[in-house]
């Protein structure tokens, strides 16, 4: 996570303000937490892919493990 601004409180206000994304390629998200924004990207649809095969598996393997 990255974090820009040291010094300003940001609000949700301004969070309204900023682009909704950086580009077709490339999601980017923002949080603010206690005043501070914080810019990350989103993860890649193969990542998301990833995460939930492994979700699955666990999944499985609880429900057969009891």
């Amino acid at each position: 996570m990255t974090q820009i601004y040291e010094g300003v409180r940001w609000t949700s206000s301004d969070l309204e303000r900023l682009p909704l994304s950086g580009n077709r390629y490339e999601i980017i998200n923002y949080e603010i937490i206690n005043g501070e924004l914080f810019v990350t990207k989103v993860p890649h649809w193969k990542h998301q892919k990833s995460s939930n095969n492994i979700c699955t598996e666990l999944t499985r393997w609880s429900r057969e493990s009891g």
